[in-house]
């Protein structure tokens, strides 16, 4: 069973953590310094080219693209520049938005401090997350 199946009473029990008194600050130096800090990982931050080369995974693009190699069997190779024009400025275009949607995310991420309220030995105290 995972953790978050489980009901409040069966952890602390599992742990032999008293509601009233929390965990002691000589156990939680202990789970820090077995499990780590208690905080998400980071995901790799993708490149330029990363977010450039997502845009043409969508079935719009490759059937323009199939367009553009059938213009191109049809001589028309003026309109097929044309379809794959759009096709490089509607990537450029989304590479662009998403890189300022990302670094607007990024920025959010940095103004906000989570204040946590923990019980460590019987007394409640704020930490920042």
């Amino acid at each position: 069973m995972s953790w978050y199946q489980k009901s409040y009473q069966d952890v602390l029990e599992e742990f032999g953590v008293k509601p009233e008194n929390g965990l002691g600050y000589s156990r939680v130096n202990d789970r820090l310094a077995t499990f780590g800090s208690n905080v998400l990982a980071h995901s790799k931050k993708e490149t330029i080219l990363d977010i450039f080369a997502r845009q043409f995974k969508s079935p719009l693009i490759y059937i323009l693209i199939l367009a553009a190699g059938f213009v191109i069997s049809l001589g028309q190779t003026t309109d097929a520049i044309v379809i794959l024009a759009v096709i490089i400025l509607n990537s450029a275009i989304g590479t662009v938005q998403e890189g300022r949607a990302r670094n607007s995310l990024e920025r959010l991420k940095s103004l906000t401090r989570h204040k946590v309220l923990v019980r460590r030995d019987g007394e409640e105290s704020f930490h920042l997350a």
